[in-house]
């Protein structure tokens, strides 16, 4: 008996300083055709001006690839880094171009398309063009009342990203009737192969799948190690809070405007500076291990998830298990995030007493910040790989 497959179009716009990410969408895209249960019935076919657009005359090149690539996809990635790209008669870029169409469309009927935008936070190289960064900087904020963005600063924390909001698009949309304008449907019957992958890069070889408890043992391993890292950063967060509390004490008690007092409050504010170096750098050593784990843990159950439709009950309640997890780790996380915020704003209030001191608390405030944005990366994270799981087990449970 033939197989009705649902095609889910999916328009790829951005520029070209962001090249590796789009081999990331490509990847993601590839990964999740293979992954995802035959019983969902769907397939994403990449559109990208790499594969999908031929030589062809026309009033302009953006105005050939609009013909070329249409307007009828079911989802649109949008990456941008440092460059806006070329402008068009009609646009700021091509990109822009696209963003705008799609836009249009979704404005009219926003069922009829989903639009995310990611944009890349890593730093910027050295010859960048300032007026193509304002050109991005101007654009993202045009977006923020428009539509939800996400930030990544890696291709793995993007991979992250797409395959978890990818996910929920299929699952969302697998129910909906195939649109007319679509990419049709694919009779996966005697006769009727499925349409070849649209590759942006060469294909050397299929990388070795992980399976279901692979990735459940992977999750566990690295929530483990999450939690113990954020729980080590808690405690010594904490110890230096006292200790600092301890040292403004001693610094109360003593007279500055004798020469002996202010002899001993030099001593004292230094000390509080060598103990906020120590604390920095030790978190410093800390944050490539709890990012990777976060990683390893977050991808890897968004990626299980994927699978559970063919496994039975058991897989589920696994599946729930690192849902568990995940909803204690994310909020282990946002309540370090809320006892790091508050010793930040007191660190920002203390006032310059001695160079080393200044010295301190400046590289201290520093390690701070990369920590809450780091904290900041795992929770947003988290919060939609749960959204997306619930979301796959609820649809599960209504088959």
């Amino acid at each position: 008996m033939a197989r009705q497959v649902k095609h889910l179009r999916i328009l790829l716009a951005s520029p070209s300083d962001v090249a590796p990410e789009r081999e990331s969408v490509d990847r993601v895209v590839a990964e999740l055709n293979r992954t995802l249960p035959a019983a969902v019935g769907v397939h994403l076919d990449l559109v990208a001006w790499e594969t999908s657009s031929t030589p062809s005359l026309g009033s302009d090149p953006q105005a050939i690839l609009n013909s070329q690539l249409g307007d009828d996809a079911d989802i649109f990635i949008g990456l941008l880094w440092a460059r806006m790209g070329t402008p068009t008669p009609r646009a700021a870029s091509g990109t822009a171009e696209e963003f705008s169409r799609v836009y249009s469309r979704w404005k009219a009927d926003p069922d009829s398309v989903a639009v995310m935008f990611y944009f890349k936070e890593a730093g910027v190289p050295v010859d960048v063009d300032t007026d193509q960064l304002r050109a991005v900087q101007e654009f993202r904020r045009s977006l923020q009342d428009a539509a939800i963005t996400a930030r990544f600063e890696n291709a793995a924390e993007l991979e992250m990203h797409l395959r978890v909001h990818l996910t929920r698009q299929v699952f969302s949309r697998a129910a909906q009737p195939q649109r007319a304008s679509g990419g049709g449907v694919d009779e996966s019957g005697p006769g009727h192969a499925p349409p070849a992958r649209m590759s942006i890069e060469t294909q050397s070889g299929e990388e070795e799948e992980e399976g279901l408890l692979d990735l459940v043992e992977k999750s566990s391993i690295g929530f483990a190690v999450m939690t113990d890292s954020v729980r080590r950063i808690g405690e010594e967060t904490q110890e230096v809070g006292v200790f600092i509390n301890a040292q403004a004490q001693e610094l109360l008690a003593l007279n500055m405007r004798h020469p002996e007092d202010a002899r001993k409050g030099k001593l004292i504010v230094n000390r509080t500076g060598e103990r906020m170096l120590a604390f920095s750098q030790r978190v410093d050593r800390e944050l490539p291990a709890l990012g990777k784990s976060a990683l390893d843990a977050i991808g890897s159950v968004g990626k299980a998830a994927q699978l559970v439709p063919d496994f039975g009950p058991a897989a589920v309640q696994g599946i729930e298990g690192n849902l568990v997890a995940l909803r204690g780790m994310r909020e282990s996380v946002r309540m370090s995030r809320q006892q790091l915020g508050g010793w930040q704003r007191q660190l920002e209030q203390m006032p310059r007493v001695t160079t080393q001191f200044n010295r301190a608390k400046r590289e201290t405030l520093t390690v701070m910040g990369r920590l809450d944005r780091e904290f900041g990366r795992v929770e947003e994270l988290a919060t939609a790989t749960e959204s997306m799981i619930t979301e796959v087990l609820e649809r599960l449970q209504d088959v």
